[in-house]
């Protein structure tokens, strides 16, 4: 992620939101039987909380897309 800040000028976000949200569900669907009601709800709530956070980076890339690099002459 590092180098394609550094080629591109672009900082990817979304990817470790995808990540996390994978932990998230994996976290909930292995630890399941262990936990409480209450546990579940805010982990689900965390999931649906970073999905949406996806969302509105992906529709502020849509509507705000980044400008256009052009390289002076020389």
């Amino acid at each position: 992620m590092v180098s394609n800040f550094v080629e591109s000028g672009k900082l990817p976000v979304r990817m470790p939101i995808y990540i996390a949200i994978v932990a998230l569900a994996r976290y909930l669907i292995l630890d399941m039987k262990g936990m409480d009601s209450w546990r579940i709800a805010a982990i689900a709530a965390a999931t649906l909380v970073l999905a949406a956070t996806v969302i509105v980076i992906r529709w502020g890339h849509i509507k705000l897309p980044y400008e256009k690099h052009t390289e002076p002459e020389e």
